[in-house]
């Protein structure tokens, strides 16, 4: 079976009402219905377009107002994606057109042009300069085709680029046509009566945030007609506050303040005549939408207008004056209205999506034959790995007694493609002739010596190249199907910048004592971990740890990371991007550093509720004492501290665990105590790590996109 063309689409948003996120929605599932396998990467999505033919992915990023620093973020954010397995890129918006130089395929920019500044303040006329330099100068000329939305748009890209540039028009099919009821329905609900003549603008309300658009000339355009004309009435949809609301009903328009796809159909529907004031448009989607729904219109003759409304579909006007006496024409002119009305529905004929889409489609494919990087690419982001196989990797250290159930377990597995690899760290049980004996299949890497468990992992990974790693701890066992559910989960959130997968841990022993029962026989239902969290102070800790499972954690849910226990990790995240466990870990907290690093760059890490393993919890460590166990504990955690935190958050967190520990000299809880010889030892292993902490740091922080505030709003988690 042929494998399907991968399309990316690079998007700033994917909400309701916006113009360029219907572009990129229509776009997208136009090419995912032609056979593509479409997926759209943005900063900020709603529930608008979750039931699509395509998969929407959520970026993490921790952008500014300040555009400059907002390309060098992306541009941090493209390079780990330029890793995953697309074909081809598709830029809608700024900051995205930085793809143009740094992936590696072909990447295609779509014009809606940078909008005008008339009205903005002097900072927000110089970040849209910026911007409008960076995109024709920068970014355009790197593109293998530009796309331009109107002829007039690209007018205004410099003719270095023009022999890429090709004009694709939306398409102004949005709505179905309201059944005659609703339509009365809706009237009456909004005061329209049937002697009404009624204007409908639909745009952006807030006059503050967006000048051009001309919505505070068109009130006062309506009000001076108001004065003669009765049963005139303007009806105003779009975004905006309760602020846009009360303002606009004071000048008596009828505003229809963040109106639903439903609304704003009926809102067409109910009206005569569209008019709209704005001083700028690329294209300008209401002005072909109200044209489907046979309106003639009155706008300015300004940006795409002239080339978009079509002959007698409506009105272009000059000046405010010719605006309120075309209006006024159609008021009167009820046969000229009628006639224009026609043809505006006509001229609408001429926008259709699956038009548009099947120009793109065209597009694309020349630029794939056109490519000459697709053998780089393939290099680059690792698909020599062995596609939908997983390779389970298990260090063991004098766990013979607990690998029968675990590999057992692996063998019972409803997914197939498994290939198990154990590293035996110098074990003196037996447990390296015992796999031999009984488990030829497996993999076993014989260390020789006690490589801890991050060395021992890193190692397995390079000896193994299935699509994903399961990391298992050898006193683990897993339900039959944990491994299908976790790769369900993997697929369903759209596998792109996903980072690890962390199923469902229940304790495997017998508990005495949980959550307020006296005795709680029951193995199985109390819950190790379901997910890694995060406090205010930094410290990691197991999300329902000790709980009785009543189904708190059944929901599949972000999660700051992943206990390495048990996890599911994408091989091309752990090997190229994000990086191998740090090797100066020698155990515990190097998963949790790791998925900090990995939340830093903007990968996103899942909860699997319907993966269920089964823990021992320290079955192998418990031999070392507790005391062992916390001096690591602590040390690493002042080493993630330091290395993966800003700043102003290290000093304020190391203080404290500082304090911290001085305060555990004389705890009363002796599972908490902490020596004084034990806290100097702490101390002199985070000094002696300091030099390759502080190497680890200048790396981590240079390539970091979001905040330590993203990080620790886990701590919500702690309890569900």
């Amino acid at each position: 079976m042929r494998e399907k063309i991968k399309i990316g689409f690079l998007t700033e948003r994917m909400l309701s009402g916006f113009g360029v996120d219907l572009v990129a929605h229509k776009t997208a599932d136009y090419l995912a219905r032609q056979g593509f396998k479409v997926t759209v990467f943005c900063l900020r999505a709603d529930r608008t377009y979750k039931k699509t033919n395509y998969k929407i992915i959520e970026l993490k990023a921790d952008l500014a107002r300040n555009p400059i620093k907002n390309q060098r973020q992306i541009k941090r954010l493209l390079k780990r994606l330029d890793y995953e397995e697309i074909d081809l890129w598709i830029a809608e918006s700024y900051p995205f057109y930085a793809a143009t130089q740094v992936m590696t395929s072909p990447v295609i920019a779509v014009d809606h042009g940078v909008s005008s500044t008339q009205g903005f303040v002097l900072w927000k006329k110089a970040g849209f300069g910026y911007i409008k330099y960076m995109q024709n100068y920068r970014y355009f000329p790197k593109a293998a085709r530009i796309i331009c939305v109107s002829k007039f748009i690209r007018s205004l890209i410099p003719e270095n680029s023009r022999r890429k540039q090709t004009v694709i028009y939306n398409g102004g099919n949005n709505y179905e046509q309201p059944e005659k009821k609703e339509i009365e329905n809706f009237r009456k609900k909004i005061g329209l009566f049937s002697s009404d003549l009624t204007m409908l603008y639909v745009g952006r309300l807030k006059h503050e945030a967006q000048p051009y658009k001309g919505v505070e000339e068109l009130t006062e355009i309506y009000q001076e007609l108001k004065t003669k004309e009765k049963n005139l009435r303007l009806v105003m949809a779009g975004f905006g506050d309760e602020e846009d609301r009360e303002r606009l009903e004071k000048a008596g328009i009828i505003p229809l303040v963040s109106a639903s796809k439903k609304e704003i159909a009926l809102a067409y529907a109910s009206a005569d005549i569209y008019v709209s004031a704005s001083k700028w448009e690329g294209f300008n989607l209401p002005l072909i939408e109200a044209g489907s729904f046979s309106l003639p219109a009155v706008v300015y003759d300004a940006g795409a207008h002239k080339e978009v409304l079509g002959k007698g579909a409506g009105y272009l006007v000059k000046n405010r004056a010719d605006f309120k006496e075309k209006i006024k024409l159609l008021i009167e002119d009820e046969t000229k209205r009628k006639e224009m009305s026609r043809r505006a529905k006509k001229n609408s004929k001429r926008f259709l999506w699956n038009e548009a889409g099947a120009q793109y489609e065209n597009i694309i494919r020349k630029a794939l034959d056109e490519s000459k990087n697709k053998v780089q690419k393939q290099i680059a982001r690792g698909r020599g790995n062995k596609k939908g196989w997983v390779d389970v990797i298990i260090v063991n250290y004098n766990g013979k007694k607990y690998l029968k159930k675990l590999l057992n377990s692996l063998k019972r597995q409803s997914y197939r493609k498994i290939k198990v690899t154990i590293v035996d760290n110098g074990s003196s049980d037996g447990s390296a002739d015992y796999i031999k004996r009984n488990y030829s299949k497996v993999n076993l890497i014989e260390a020789g010596k006690n490589l801890f468990f991050s060395k021992a992992n890193n190692l397995a990974v390079r000896t193994t190249s299935g699509e994903y790693i399961l990391f298992l701890n050898n006193d683990t066992r897993l339900s039959p199907d944990a491994v299908e559910q976790m790769l369900k989960v993997a697929r369903d959130k759209g596998e792109y910048m996903l980072a690890a997968i962390a199923p469902k841990i229940y304790l495997a022993r017998r508990q005495k004592k949980a959550a307020g029962f006296k005795r709680y026989k029951e193995p199985g239902r109390i819950l190790d971990a379901a997910g890694i969290g995060i406090d205010k102070n930094g410290s990691a800790f197991n999300r329902g740890h000790g709980e009785i499972d009543i189904g708190q954690f059944d929901r599949v849910e972000e999660v700051l990371g992943a206990s390495f226990g048990a996890a599911l990790a994408r091989r091309l995240v752990f090997e190229k991007t994000v990086g191998p466990l740090d090797n100066n870990y020698y155990g515990y907290y190097e998963d949790i550093d790791w998925s900090i690093r990995a939340r830093l760059l903007g990968y996103k890490i899942y909860s699997a509720p319907g993966a269920v393993v089964y823990h021992k919890h320290s079955g192998t460590a418990k031999d070392k004492g507790q005391a062992w166990k916390n001096y690591l504990i602590q040390a690493n955690y002042l080493k993630t501290i330091v290395k993966n935190y800003q700043l102003r958050n290290v000093f304020r967190l190391v203080l404290l665990r500082y304090l911290g520990l001085a305060g555990r000299i004389f705890a009363q809880d002796s599972s908490r105590r902490i020596s004084v010889w034990g806290v100097i030892k702490i101390w002199a292993n985070f000094k002696w790590s300091l030099p390759h902490v502080l190497r680890h740091r200048f790396t981590i922080q240079r390539q970091r996109v979001i905040k330590d505030k993203s990080l620790l709003k886990f701590n919500l988690n702690r309890k569900k």
